[in-house]
């Protein structure tokens, strides 16, 4: 038996539905609102104390008042008070810097340095190809000794690197030991193009490929490299993202797809629960891999690994890594100079849980030497290295 309802009765029933709807989005506007105006009240009383402070400070303090550092000291430190270590600020000389880094350059004379601890000063591990350092005569292996006349030892590490980097065609005279002898250069900076990928052809036809950062230009880097190891012959692969510390979505994307079969990279959360996700081709490298991984292999990279590691294709080999499983966007501010780089989304790898706190775990752990550093290895002394090589032997 079919009931039929009044036209009075529906005429109810649609504003008892459009009063409920009424009150669900009022309700849910009036939380808004009231949390909106709490953050106000917090603000005006944070701007009431931070003006009583500005005008303390002008009236007692003893010091000059930078303007520029004050006011770049605040937004820092409300960045910082998120208490993410990843989130910051970026005033206009860090974002340059950072977007430079990005597109695989850098202001500076060309050297990667590692700081010797026992003796304060810092050795040229690496001298960047057709660099002011390498133009000038600065070798991998010669020691920084003194900047603009100043000991290194005693100015400290960050100190030290930050007279040694400059704006592009200002002067840095630096003195460096080579043996026994003293040598001073007056070094020209310049803008700096940088690798972020080195390889070579080992024993037992294995490609070792270095990935040091996952910036713009490393997918080209990385696809060429895989090419031209094939043409020597290379049938397995060691892929390196030790020190790594990470880098572009995109390109981090890219390179997986060069070796996931079809499939997943990376599920990736926002704070409004809205979930996106990145898929691989079938195109694939159907070769053994092994990959090597530190405890300073970090977000990329580490996602690098695990989705290798996830679709069982390569043997991760060494220490645990990081653990940074969150994603960051830099976004520019309205001065079209500074940035604010702000954590905004959880990433995981294509089937496992998310790394964040607890880093990726190797499949083979192996520790170096603790009488190496990682800087200063060699195959003879890479135990994690010869161990990857070993697992590619026996495939």
């Amino acid at each position: 038996m079919n009931r039929k309802i009044s036209f009075g009765a529906a005429c109810v029933l649609m504003i008892m539905v459009a009063l409920l709807t009424f009150l669900i989005t009022w309700v849910g506007s009036l939380r808004y609102t009231n949390a909106r105006l709490e953050s106000v009240y917090l603000f005006e009383d944070s701007y009431s104390k931070l003006k009583e402070i500005d005008d303390y400070v002008r009236r007692y303090y003893i010091g000059q008042v930078d303007e520029g550092d004050l006011s770049d000291g605040i937004l820092y430190g409300y960045v910082a008070a998120l208490g993410d270590p990843f989130s910051m600020y970026m005033n206009a000389e860090d974002y340059k810097e950072s977007m430079q880094s990005m597109q695989g350059q850098q202001e500076g004379i060309g050297v990667t340095v590692f700081y010797d601890a026992d003796t304060g000063y810092l050795k040229v591990v690496s001298v960047v190809e057709n660099s002011p350092a390498e133009n000038i005569g600065i070798h991998a292996g010669d020691i920084l000794y003194k900047v603009g006349g100043e000991d290194i030892a005693q100015l400290g590490y960050y100190p030290a690197v930050a007279k040694i980097k400059g704006e592009a065609g200002t002067t840095v005279n630096l003195t460096v030991l080579r043996g026994n002898e003293e040598l001073t250069f007056d070094v020209v900076r310049a803008v700096v193009q940088t690798k972020t990928v080195s390889y070579r052809k080992m024993e037992s036809n294995i490609g070792y490929i270095d990935i040091e950062s996952f910036d713009l230009t490393t997918t080209e880097e990385f696809k060429n490299a895989l090419n031209e190891l094939k043409k020597q012959g290379c049938d397995r692969f060691v892929f390196d993202v030790r020190h790594n510390p990470g880098g572009n979505l995109t390109t981090i994307c890219d390179v997986l797809d060069m070796l996931l079969p079809a499939g997943p990279i990376i599920r990736i959360e926002y704070n409004d629960g809205s979930v996106h996700s990145y898929s691989s081709d079938a195109s694939c490298l159907e070769m053994p891999m092994a990959v090597l991984i530190d405890e300073n292999s970090y977000s990329a990279a580490e996602l690098f690994a695990a989705a290798l590691k996830d679709y069982e294709i390569a043997t991760l080999v060494g220490t645990t890594t990081y653990g940074k499983g969150t994603m960051q966007q830099t976004v520019p501010l309205k001065d079209g100079e500074s940035a604010l780089h702000l954590s905004i989304a959880k990433y995981s790898p294509p089937f496992s849980e998310n790394y964040h706190g607890v880093g990726v775990t190797p499949n083979v752990e192996v520790k170096l030497s603790k009488d190496v550093t990682f800087w200063e290895l060699t195959d003879e002394t890479d135990t994690q290295l010869a161990a990857a090589k070993a697992v590619l032997e026996i495939q």
